[in-house]
């Protein structure tokens, strides 16, 4: 657990509503940013060959800016010549996506609205639909397979010209089983949340705002789903699916005594937000990521319920100290985040809370990069995971370790001996007051 100084750029997925001011002041769930559709296919409009003028000037006689709606038949740009206004229409209805001056195109693309009711999987059963169809024929007709990733207006099944099934949803193909496409859908969250307290520094476009801002920071050494905020309940003991209450839903659960597998799955059936907790074994974690795990890179996980793993994979206890310090925080709003990169980039899941002047962390000073004398405690580093020592000396060269990897090291000194350390695996710490 430290205190730092955080800079977070809030991106929406697409050019959206900003909601919020230069200079504003927010808390973490403070909403900043809304998205009220998503793009759905996309069609290239030649704009500078249709109105027979350079590339580079596409932008000069454009009526009509990224992120506007048109309808078919709209004027996108007009080109004068000799005063006689020369015209280039929509071919559809939809949203502007890019207007490019190197290629002098225009994309247009559906509008889809969002659809944030969907809660069952959505089923295609061929059986009914085409009864006039063989079974056998309906299997082969079947376009796509278990862990494809779809979206609105995508082709799933053809059985001739005329009769085929079409994709309305963004989502992922679980099963094709006894000819019935079994899709499940995506949650698309429509509001983006400051995630972190502190104040609006920058406005970029329509879909990006930066807030900075001084947080409590618990990063842990693992973790599954993206981002994901809500109430912190604290759980006292290992969590079972007996603790899971109907009322988790949309909370996010800290269990700093372990998780079973089966609660984690029961708290991904309710839509519990996250949970957070002391280890899990790695073939479990692997098991409850699906089909689609990547363990390596995650965050792109098909779950509700995100997952952050304080000692990763270690059966290893969370500091008391850690512990209360958090419990503080029962039923407040906090963020988290499962995100993990191992190699590229080494970004790791984690905890923000926001500063409370009833309690706080001793850490001095905020905690900056780790230098030679910070107080670190080392994480993911086979038995040295969880110890703490002193940074005597960071060398300036990257070392190959046995994994074949050249990353940069400190040499750590723990209970008077010096360890070399992977400086992505050091975490600078702090004590209660």
């Amino acid at each position: 657990m430290k205190k730092v100084l955080l800079h977070k750029e809030r991106s929406l997925p697409y050019p959206g509503k900003i909601t919020v001011k230069l200079g504003q002041e927010v808390c973490n769930n403070d909403i900043i940013a809304v998205l009220d559709y998503v793009p759905g296919n996309v069609v290239k409009v030649p704009v500078a060959k249709i109105l027979s003028l350079p590339k580079e000037k596409l932008e000069q006689i454009t009526v009509v800016k990224v992120g506007d709606h048109v309808e078919e038949g709209q004027v996108l740009a007009i080109n004068n010549v000799f005063y006689q206004p020369f015209v280039c229409k929509s071919p559809k209805k939809g949203v502007v996506g890019i207007i490019s001056r190197h290629m002098g195109q225009m994309y247009i693309r559906d509008y889809i609205p969002l659809d944030n009711n969907i809660k069952d999987d959505v089923v295609f059963d061929l059986n009914e639909l085409f009864p006039d169809v063989k079974k056998d024929i309906l299997q082969r007709k079947i376009i796509v397979r278990p862990g494809k990733k779809v979206s609105p207006n995508q082709l799933l099944a053809q059985i001739s010209l005329k009769k085929t099934v079409i994709c309305n949803v963004y989502g992922q193909v679980m099963s094709t089983d006894n000819n019935k496409i079994v899709i499940s859908a995506y949650k698309i969250n429509s509001q983006l949340r400051a995630y972190i307290p502190g104040k609006i520094t920058n406005i970029l476009g329509r879909d990006s705002i930066k807030v900075a801002g001084e947080v409590y920071q618990l990063q842990g050494v693992y973790g599954l789903g993206g981002e994901r905020q809500g109430h912190l309940r604290v759980v006292k003991g290992v969590l079972k699916s007996q603790h899971i209450l109907a009322t988790d839903t949309d909370k996010i659960i800290f269990a700093p005594d372990g998780i079973e597998l089966q609660a984690l799955q029961q708290a991904n059936s309710i839509g519990v937000q996250a949970v957070i907790t002391s280890y899990m074994p790695f073939l479990q974690v692997k098991k409850y990521a699906g089909i689609d795990f990547v363990p390596g890179i995650t965050g792109g996980e098909n779950i509700t319920t995100a997952l952050l793993l304080v000692n990763g994979f270690v059966n290893q206890s969370i500091e008391k100290d850690i512990v209360d310090f958090i419990s503080n925080y029962n039923n407040e709003w906090v963020s988290m985040i499962g995100t993990t990169h191992i190699r590229a980039g080494a970004l790791r899941p984690e905890l923000i809370l926001p500063i409370k002047k009833e309690f706080s962390y001793n850490v001095d000073e905020f905690e900056g990069p780790v230098t030679e004398g910070s107080f670190v405690e080392i994480k993911r580093t086979g038995k040295l995971h969880g110890k703490k020592g002193v940074v005597k000396s960071i060398l300036a060269k990257p070392v190959l370790l046995p994994s074949l990897i050249k990353v940069l090291v400190a040499e750590v000194e723990v209970n008077g001996e010096i360890y070399v350390v992977p400086l992505t695996n050091l975490q600078t710490v702090g004590r209660l007051s």
